[in-house]
């Protein structure tokens, strides 16, 4: 598979992803390199390929450490991504089990009314 990107052409075929995708990421990746070189016209084809990859890197690693496990402190402690998922999902189920307590009432004081 030849995909382009920048003014050249490049034979992807050892590479083992579909035809779609790699369409998709080298669209992506020309999309940028293209974006850059209207900012810096100056710089020739290698140069905006080591800066895409270089901007891109940066994002990758903003990314990654923006995923790390929050923790979150109040007054009762330390928390993190975990004990509140528990804590919401408890929560949850309580309310559907007083939902389900309100509708029980509801159709129980309907069935007397008719």
């Amino acid at each position: 598979m030849k995909v382009a990107v920048g003014k050249s052409v490049y034979d992807l075929s050892h590479l083992d992803i579909n035809h779609e995708e790699l369409s998709a990421l080298a669209g992506k990746i020309n999309n940028k390199i293209n974006r850059l070189s209207l900012q810096l016209r100056d710089l020739d084809e290698k140069s905006l390929l080591l800066t895409t990859a270089l901007i891109l890197q940066k994002e990758l690693d903003e990314g990654s450490s923006n995923n790390k496990p929050q923790e979150v402190s109040t007054e009762e402690g330390k928390f993190n991504e975990e004990d509140i998922y528990n804590a919401m999902t408890e929560n949850m189920e309580n309310i559907s089990n007083y939902i389900d307590q309100i509708i029980s009432k509801i159709s129980y004081h309907r069935s007397d009314v008719k």
